[in-house]
């Protein structure tokens, strides 16, 4: 059974690479470009991990993430935050993100944290 991974990210470009690359690898691939949809999206898929960009839009990638581990359904889901402006020590610490992706990203590096994450 193909593992599935939700995507949050506001950048079309970023976001169409990330599922390529992810379709390729075997992955079962769901997408929201606003993270207003990311608890329905949930529900909906039960992703095995959340890919999650911190600026989108109004919304902020962090809370999302602070909320969604609140929650029943995502405290075991790993939740990897993405950002080209954060430091990733502070990120994971913060947003209780099992991982942190600068951009931009090292196409091999993603994959292979996404497999560690989710193996």
């Amino acid at each position: 059974m193909k593992k599935r991974i939700l995507v949050v990210e506001d950048d079309m470009d970023i976001l169409e690479i990330i599922e390529i690359v992810l379709n390729e690898d075997n992955y079962e691939i769901s997408t929201s470009t606003t993270g207003k949809d990311v608890v329905e999206l949930i529900h909906k898929n039960d992703p095995d991990l959340i890919l999650m960009d911190i600026r989108l839009g109004e919304l902020d990638g962090r809370q999302i993430c602070r909320e969604l581990k609140k929650g029943i359904h995502c405290v075991n889901t790993p939740i990897v935050l993405m950002s080209a402006h954060a430091v990733s020590t502070d990120i994971k610490k913060e947003a209780c993100a099992a991982d942190f992706i600068a951009k931009p990203f090292d196409i091999d590096d993603l994959l292979l944290r996404v497999k560690n994450l989710i193996a």
